[in-house]
């Protein structure tokens, strides 16, 4: 966020400068128009009119004697002229930012994005999401990686769930999830847990019922080139996240995604670090329960959302009754993916039974 910048547009006279909505165009290039496209997701269903989302589960139509999902559990993704979308007032300075690359207005129950150069996503309390491309060039890819990303994210903190920012793989109905800075080895971790058997369950938003139950949401890897080849992939048979970008998204016929949500058994914050000889996997202790919370608010999704939709009370709540769930232990993975795949064999990532994070045979933190 740069609020200097915003500082100034709220002097220009309005923080509605910040997200100054330009008439959208529908683009010629993003599928068919004239049935829905039926989806799973979250255990929602998602009823998409214009764009086609093939990054999540299908869903047949109901037969004409089914019953309807109830309204609150199914969602509409929509094709939404910005140009159309009514006036919105001045929102709080904390709710309204902009760095010259993204714009947000945040409302009760109302979330506004703009991702200059690719389009405008509206998220109405929890149950629909607008979107309009900046022009004509924009790719149904660029969309998407913002639609199920920012917007479907901001769509399940307005629904209520805790929504963290990692991905969750499940074995034998049992699931962990895997945390950490960009960089930290999450999609590596997966791609190498994929090889031996795992499933998985999200990527970049996982969500976490009360009861501990890790629903399956965008079984989508996203790897950069150079991890891609590591595994001996070709990035030609990958689809780009992004033109001009060295970035890929795993195929669905690579993928084992999880079906079914997962009783959460393990957190991991995941490091990386030098590997020198043939030794385990090294597990650390968070010190105290003080410093696994803080290192957990640190990993919600999109906190910028999280605090103008009014969710940092639940949210707190949530992580709190999480650890008392499944402990939180950082996880010091080799930095090559070798290393990693050869360590792997050896490791059991989930415990047998349920245990605090004092009760673990770990290393003290350094």
């Amino acid at each position: 966020m740069n609020r200097p910048a915003a500082c100034q547009a709220r002097q220009r006279g309005s923080w509605l400068a910040l997200i100054r909505i330009q008439p959208g165009i529908k683009p010629p290039n993003l599928g068919s128009y004239s049935l829905p496209h039926l989806y799973r997701a979250f255990g929602l269903e998602v009823d998409s009119d214009d764009l086609e989302l093939p990054e999540l589960a299908p869903l047949d139509p109901p037969a004409p004697t089914e019953p309807a999902a109830p309204g609150n559990a199914r969602i509409r993704i929509l094709y939404e002229p910005a140009s159309q979308w009514p006036a919105v007032s001045e929102a709080p300075p904390s709710h309204c930012h902009s760095d010259g690359r993204h714009s947000l207005w945040i409302g009760p129950e109302e979330l506004r994005l703009r991702i200059w150069d690719v389009g405008d996503f509206r998220i109405l309390g929890g149950q629909q999401i607008g979107w309009c491309p900046a022009n004509p060039g924009v790719s149904p890819a660029e969309l998407r990686m913002y639609l199920l990303g920012s917007a479907f994210g901001a769509l399940l903190i307005q629904r209520g769930l805790l929504v963290l920012h990692g991905n969750a793989l499940e074995r034998e109905g049992r699931a962990i999830v895997c945390l950490g800075a960009s960089g930290a080895g999450k999609s590596t971790l997966a791609c190498a847990l994929m090889q031996q058997g795992w499933r998985l369950l999200a990527d970049d938003l996982v969500a976490i019922t009360p009861e501990g139950m890790v629903l399956p949401g965008i079984p989508r890897i996203k790897l950069w080139e150079d991890a891609l080849r590591c595994f001996g992939w070709s990035p030609e048979h990958w689809i780009p996240v992004a033109t001009g970008m060295a970035k890929y998204v795993m195929p669905a016929d690579q993928l084992r995604p999880s079906p079914a949500p997962a009783r959460l058994a393990q957190l991991y914050l995941l490091r990386r670090e030098p590997w020198n000889g043939h030794r385990p996997l090294q597990r650390q202790a968070i010190g105290s329960e003080q410093g696994a919370m803080a290192e957990l608010l640190n990993q919600l999704f999109r906190p910028t959302f999280v605090e103008g939709l009014g969710r940092q009370g639940t949210s707190f709540l949530a992580l709190a009754r999480l650890l008392r769930q499944a402990p939180l232990t950082t996880l010091v993975l080799p930095d090559t993916i070798n290393d990693l795949i050869e360590v792997l064999t050896a490791t059991e990532l989930i415990p047998h039974q349920p245990v605090t994070s004092t009760q673990l045979p770990l290393e003290s933190p350094t």
